[in-house]
């Protein structure tokens, strides 16, 4: 069967034909591959450059001022240098960009954590102060209280002083009253005795 000898001797054509291009075809395949990676590389340099500049985290804070600083630091340090290949003027513009964005995030940043502290400050004196104020009103209450302590008792001693002076004036009234009872009940008698 002739067809089938010819079926299966195209398909060796073919095969053999696809290796072969795929064999001319491998060293533009392979550089442009390295070309991809290479292109991607320089592309995910200029994202994490420009990503310093981000200073809010994942959950909707801001970095403090030292983190900031610390990006500042990071994205000066960045290197224009050959490596960035055709893409270093961008870079250059990325890198500037970013510590612009930076500095003037550390401003807000530092501007924030002043006032903050600031508010912590004045909560804090406005909590002494309010210590001190109840600490001297318990203070003005004790001595208030010990005022009025001292008066009760001396009113006490005066009331008793006044009670004892009552109490002897009306033991001396008694006694008079007897002596002048017995002056009389005396005189009563020698009457009668003289009658």
């Amino acid at each position: 069967d002739l067809s089938g000898i010819s079926d299966i001797m195209y398909l060796r054509f073919v095969t053999e034909c696809d290796q072969l291009r795929d064999e001319v075809r491998r060293p533009l395949t392979e550089w442009e591959d390295a070309e991809k990676a290479r292109t991607e590389s320089l592309q995910q340099r200029l994202v994490d450059l420009r990503a310093l500049a981000d200073v809010i985290d994942t959950v909707g804070n801001y970095l403090p001022s030292a983190d900031i600083q610390a990006r500042i630091q990071e994205a000066k340090s960045v290197e224009l240098d050959d490596s960035w290949q055709e893409r270093t003027a961008e870079a250059g513009v990325a890198k500037e960009s970013t510590i612009q964005q930076l500095e003037a995030s550390l401003a807000v940043a530092q501007k924030r954590e002043h006032e903050a502290a600031e508010l912590e400050r004045l909560r804090k004196e406005a909590e002494e102060k309010a210590r001190l104020e109840r600490e001297e009103a318990i203070r003005r209450e004790a001595a208030e209280q010990a005022k009025r302590d001292a008066e009760a008792k001396a009113q006490a001693e005066i009331d008793a002083a006044a009670r004892r002076e009552a109490e002897a004036r009306a033991a001396v009234e008694k006694a008079e009253q007897e002596k002048n009872d017995a002056i009389a009940a005396e005189r009563r008698r020698q009457e009668e005795a003289e009658t």
